[in-house]
């Protein structure tokens, strides 16, 4: 489907939902409004799907302890609803002895971003970024993701509730109760 094509179907359906003879919204105020929202969804929102993941690592020189990068924000789109759902990530992982690396700090960060701009589940999104590192050439001893978000098809449909949904996925050394609680007192900065 061409984008004119796309534009013209999204014109037809908005202008379907608000109704024909809305006298509150002028066509001509939304004349552009399909443009700048295929836009929005395929440069931004859904950008992850273009983008290539990139874990580059480093010498770790010897180093030994836990490395985490917390409160990485996101916004993602709900998978069922289209509806934003925002908050943050941290991050946690312990270096291999053997193959010595960690990696540059805004590769989290960008691990973030690619998968967060996907239609999303939360869960699945966390589960994705442990992996991804879990997998990598990083080889880490133990990694460790929490995810904590509020969702918009929560807050302004349905229930109309904003608690914050909390996730988290854990691999290797982080299955161990105590290295985990000495994760979670880093990312609360105890």
């Amino acid at each position: 489907m061409k984008n004119q094509e796309l534009v013209d179907k999204f014109r037809d359906i908005l202008l379907k939902l608000i109704g024909d003879t809305s006298s509150e919204i002028d066509p001509e105020m939304i004349e552009n409004t399909p443009e700048r929202w295929i836009r929005m969804m395929s440069e931004e929102f859904l950008s992850g799907y273009k983008q290539e993941i990139d874990l580059k690592t480093f010498d770790s020189e010897g180093y030994r302890g836990m490395v985490i990068e917390k409160g990485i924000n996101f916004s993602s789109l709900c998978l069922h609803h289209i509806l934003p759902f925002s908050g943050e990530v941290s991050i946690a992982y312990i270096p291999n002895q053997e193959s010595g690396k960690i990696v540059g700090a805004s590769k989290l960060a960008r691990l973030v971003e690619v998968f967060s701009r996907r239609l999303q589940l939360q869960e699945r999104m966390t589960r994705q970024i442990a992996d991804t590192l879990w997998e990598s050439e990083l080889s880490p001893a133990g990694v460790m993701v929490v995810v904590e978000a509020t969702h918009q098809c929560m807050a302004c449909r349905g229930v109309r509730n904003s608690g914050r949904l909390v996730t988290s996925e854990v691999r290797g050394n982080f299955m161990d109760l105590d290295v985990r609680l000495e994760a979670l007192r880093l990312f609360e900065g105890v």
